[in-house]
């Protein structure tokens, strides 16, 4: 028989925030980006005074889950859409 002979290595990646995976995030964080993206609109807001690739920048930084959402609940919506 044959023998397996080498290294197999593995590992999970983080996926980033943007706009085009936007809608794979969980509804905690989708409502999130949205409410910043509006604060940013408002002129007495101090989000107003940045650029919309700072606040992209800022929230491909977050984790998938700093707006509390859960594995859990991000699969129960996917079923929904389906």
């Amino acid at each position: 028989g044959r023998v397996f002979v080498g290294r197999m290595e593995y590992g999970v990646r983080y996926k980033l925030w943007g706009p085009r995976v936007h809608s794979s995030y969980g509804s905690s964080f989708r409502r999130s980006t949205l409410a910043l993206f509006m604060l940013q609109r408002r002129d007495e807001c101090v989000w107003s005074t940045m650029p919309d690739d700072v606040i992209m920048y800022v929230l491909n930084m977050c984790p998938w889950d700093w707006f509390l959402d859960s594995v859990e609940g991000v699969e129960r919506e996917r079923g929904r859409e389906r």
